[in-house]
């Protein structure tokens, strides 16, 4: 349905899922569909992306 494709447009746009707030999004997204799996590689991704974001800067 509509959430579904709103989680798939969200996932494919690299540079929205740097920002907390549609990480956070995600995840709700996710637990209102039951999906307790992609809400977790949702965060885990969203913590390596910052991760190697930090360690190129500095």
């Amino acid at each position: 349905g509509k959430v579904n494709q709103a989680c798939d447009y969200l996932r494919n746009d690299e540079e929205l899922l740097v920002k907390p707030g549609i990480v956070a999004t995600l995840v709700t997204l996710y637990n209102y569909l039951e999906d307790t799996k992609s809400a977790a590689q949702v965060l885990n991704e969203a913590v390596d992306r910052l991760y190697n974001l930090d360690r190129t800067k500095g």
